[in-house]
């Protein structure tokens, strides 16, 4: 049995290929390739791409930056189940402060019904969420996680313009002789 070469799950049967590697499906194989793509990208140019967006207006509000990859932390509980998540997203201090005290009224109202992991999970939360809201984030350059997530995204633009450009050009090599003339 064959090993998906990125998330490491079992794989019995199908599966895609890519490079002679095996992966457990397409989200695995494409997360392969992006990961190439990212590493052909200059540093120089990721670095110029995240400042833009850190400098640029929020994605959620459109308001004024500076705008960064910001935390919201969840717990919810029932009888003995506890389930912690936490959200990440790209979005100005004001819409991040906003998603932390939506996120400290969840917790406050959900997370303490569960036992005994509702009442551990819970303060610990809240904490990092009220935290958060308090924490002075307006920093002049951005994140290393902002940094990271634009490599992802122009490695994962890059990658579908290539495959774009692929089809494309199959596309015409299958054209009837008549069509290719034209």
């Amino acid at each position: 049995m064959a090993r998906c070469q990125t998330c490491g799950a079992t794989i019995i049967v199908g599966g895609a290929r890519e490079d002679g590697l095996r992966f457990c499906g397409e989200p695995c194989r494409n997360r392969y390739l992006v990961g190439i793509a990212t590493r052909q990208l200059p540093h120089d140019f990721v670095l110029e791409q995240a400042r833009n967006v850190h400098a640029g207006p929020c994605p959620k509000c459109e308001g004024p930056g500076p705008v960064d990859v910001h935390t919201t932390y969840w717990v919810w509980s029932a009888g003995v189940l506890t389930r912690c998540s936490q959200t990440a997203q790209v979005c100005c201090t004001k819409c991040d402060r906003l998603d932390k005290l939506k996120g400290v009224a969840f917790c406050a109202v959900l997370g303490w019904w569960g036992f005994p992991w509702g009442f551990i999970f819970t303060p610990i939360q809240l904490i990092k969420n009220f935290g958060g809201m308090f924490h002075k984030t307006d920093s002049p350059n951005p994140s290393e996680d902002l940094v990271d997530l634009t490599y992802h995204r122009l490695g994962s633009q890059w990658l579908a313009e290539a495959k774009q450009e692929e089809l494309s050009k199959k596309k015409e090599e299958n054209l009837p002789l008549w069509e290719k003339n034209r």
